[in-house]
């Protein structure tokens, strides 16, 4: 049993998962506006200078294309989406867009429109997570900080997240070792020069690792799977490419070796059925 001072400050009476399927949508705004119309919450405009970064993002850049692209539209006074906020006091707290923030600022607007709600802070952080999962433009980095968050400081597990998310455990994993990343790795995940699947193959090496083979990949512009050849070879001391070459040659197919799976595959029947012949063999000596 926890004594009291281990309790966790999970402050919800809402299930997780109940609460993260009630925002996971499309139309986060929509259900906001639902959920959270009442005295205490509206839709209006507010003071640009009364608005802050969210404490958890702040120091997470923001990819250059979405940004510029949110800027252009600001800046010819076009219509745009509602910035979310939270009350803080005197003040507000940005939960989504930043993009829009950070433009509307550097656009010298005094004022943009916002729909302020009030909310605790892990209640806001689902609100956080179920918009990035969901808008395609946000950054997944932007998305380990926050499940970061809610698994350290709320001690939601892995699990609980997965199910809210409806995430792999092993996808929850990933997401979360991205914060623990380098400072210039977790930039280039942001400025998209190298993708998630690059950077997963990678998680087992040190910082040191990583960075070299970072380059390596954004050098030679090496695709996921040709990431993750090179550094299951580098592993195992093994020559894939060999490899491949001596099987497509011992059983005149086309080889492709992965670190999970060996495919063989032949052009006709009669090469098949020859094929077939010397993998089922029993006892027979296979020519190296």
């Amino acid at each position: 049993m926890k004594r009291d001072d281990e309790e966790d400050e999970r402050i919800l009476n809402t299930s997780l998962s109940h609460l993260v399927k009630r925002f996971a949508d499309t139309n986060v705004i929509e259900n906001i506006e639902k959920e959270y119309e009442s005295s205490n919450s509206f839709h209006g405009y507010i003071r640009v200078d009364l608005i802050d970064d969210s404490p958890i993002l702040k120091n997470v850049r923001i990819n250059k294309k979405v940004y510029d692209r949110v800027h252009t539209t600001l800046y010819a006074g076009n219509v745009y989406d509602p910035l979310v906020v939270a009350r803080n006091a005197e003040r507000y707290e940005v939960v989504y867009p930043r993009a829009i923030y950070y433009a509307a600022k550097d656009c010298n607007y005094e004022n943009v429109d916002c729909y302020v709600i009030e909310v605790e802070e892990e209640e806001k952080l689902l609100l956080q997570a179920a918009y990035l999962k969901n808008n395609r433009e946000s950054s997944i980095i932007e998305l380990s900080y926050v499940l970061n968050r809610l698994y350290r400081k709320y001690h939601i597990s892995q699990g609980e997240i997965a199910e809210a998310m409806n995430f792999s455990r092993s996808q929850v994993t990933n997401i979360l070792r991205l914060k623990k990343l380098p400072q210039s790795v977790i930039n280039d995940i942001i400025d998209e020069k190298i993708s998630v699947g690059h950077v997963r193959a990678l998680m087992t090496l040190s910082d040191e690792e990583i960075l070299h083979y970072v380059d390596e990949i954004k050098m030679n512009h090496l695709s996921v799977r040709e990431t993750e050849r090179l550094i299951y070879s580098l592993k195992h001391n093994l020559d894939l490419d060999e490899l491949e070459n001596k099987l497509s040659a011992q059983y005149s197919c086309k080889a492709s070796v992965t670190s999970k799976k060996v495919t063989l595959s032949w052009e006709d029947e009669y090469s098949f059925n020859q094929g077939t012949k010397k993998l089922l063999r029993p006892g027979g000596k296979q020519k190296s």
